[in-house]
């Protein structure tokens, strides 16, 4: 969940990214593409860096068999995946626009379980979860006035994913029989911001984006693992399951846009 215990940092990077726009108001000079921020629709491109997440609310599970009195679950580190998106912008005001961005992004979280010593106890309490999204983000761009060759803005709305990969559950060992479900359906809120540069050519811009999920995404009942020495499958896979009462997926985006 780090993404999650880094929220606030970013709000206090957003405040002060808000508070530092005089910084870009420099002596006038020639812009590049005059008029480019007055078209009434255009188009453009996506590429850029993730690190998924997941939001967690945790419950304690008692599981006298297997000798586990608590479960903790966890993402112990952030690994970067890759997104690519096409960019339709229709402009509703002077400093308001309408973005839709469909796209797909690509990325994976190591889901890790400790025990109450905050110790993890075998290979197979470690998950490789990969996520494949198709993606349909609906944003509003709120864009301050042009500062030469430079334009801040914030950027907020939703995001629709389906992820192609939500019940491929590899752990360490390579069984094909995930201890966990997930649903491939998610709607995510978005906020973050970035600044445009307009360059003779096309205007490129930079964008830094929370996307917090807001469905529960772990299924009741997952597919259960039959071990070789007949333990009860229900036995095997509930604690993985009941230590979480609920499973939210977090990400954060660096994109750079180019329009």
């Amino acid at each position: 969940m780090i993404i999650s215990k880094n929220i606030n940092v970013f709000a206090i990077i957003l405040f002060l990214f808000i508070g530092t726009n005089g910084l870009f108001a420099q002596k006038k000079k020639p812009q590049n593409d005059p008029g480019y921020e007055y078209k009434a629709v255009h188009f453009g491109f996506t590429i850029g860096l993730n690190f998924m997440d997941f939001g967690f609310n945790r419950r304690a599970f008692n599981d006298p068999i297997n000798g586990k009195d608590y479960l903790y679950a966890d993402v112990a580190s952030l690994a970067p995946g890759f997104h690519v998106q096409a960019i339709s912008d229709f402009r509703l005001g002077e400093y308001l626009s309408l973005r839709a961005m469909p796209g797909v992004s690509f990325g994976s979280r190591q889901l890790t379980y400790f025990n109450e010593s905050n110790q993890v106890n075998n290979e197979t309490d470690q998950w490789e979860i990969e996520s494949t999204y198709i993606e349909m983000p609906v944003l509003l761009k709120y864009k301050s006035k042009r500062l030469n060759n430079y334009m801040p803005y914030l950027i907020t709305g939703a995001n629709f994913r389906f992820d192609m990969a939500a019940q491929i559950g590899l752990n360490q060992e390579g069984d094909n029989q995930p201890y966990i479900d997930i649903r491939p359906f998610d709607i995510a809120y978005e906020i973050g911001f970035g600044v445009d540069c307009f360059l003779p050519y096309f205007k490129f811009g930079t964008e830094f984006k929370l996307s917090l999920g807001l469905r529960d995404l772990l299924l009741p009942n997952p597919y259960y693992f039959v071990n070789e020495e007949g333990v009860d499958p229900e036995v095997r896979t509930k604690p993985y399951t009941e230590s979480i009462s609920k499973l939210t997926s977090n990400l954060f985006m660096i994109s750079f846009h180019f329009e």
